[in-house]
C-alpha cells in the first residue's frame, strides 16, 4: 500500500495546490524570499481552503529569518 508524503497536500488536482507545491519546491531548493512572496500573495489575494491556509503559514514561518513574523504564523496556524 502506497502512502503519501506527509509535505504534500492530500490533493494535488487543484490549481491552489499545484502552487503550494510549487512553492514548497522553492522552499526545499533554499529560495525563501520567492517562497514567502508568493504564498503570502495567495493568502491575501484568495481564501485557501483551511488545510492549505495552515500549510502556507507554517511554510512561510519556516521560511522567514524574522523570528517575530514566524512567531506569528505560528500563532495564526494554532488559531486555525
Amino acid at each position: 500500500m502506497a502512502t503519501t508524503p506527509i509535505s504534500a497536500p492530500p490533493s494535488t488536482s487543484s490549481p491552489l495546490a499545484q502552487e503550494y507545491i510549487a512553492a514548497r519546491t522553492l522552499f526545499d531548493q533554499e529560495h525563501f524570499v520567492y517562497c514567502i512572496a508568493a504564498r503570502k500573495e495567495r493568502l491575501e489575494r484568495e481564501s485557501l481552503s483551511r488545510y492549505l491556509e495552515i500549510r502556507t503559514l507554517i511554510l512561510c514561518a519556516a521560511a522567514t529569518e524574522d523570528w517575530y513574523e514566524a512567531e506569528e504564523g505560528r500563532r495564526l496556524a494554532e488559531s486555525l
